[in-house]
């Protein structure tokens, strides 16, 4: 049982780290042209 729970725990991680990657990508994005003109 505390494994799964463990397991359960890495994949929420995981996930939320995915999730910070991606909208960090976008803001950066979005960012990148404005600061260029």
């Amino acid at each position: 049982r505390e494994g799964l729970l463990k397991g359960v725990r890495e994949e929420s991680w995981n996930l939320h780290r995915d999730l910070e990657n991606r909208s960090g990508f976008f803001s950066q994005t979005l960012i990148q042209p404005v600061q260029e003109e």
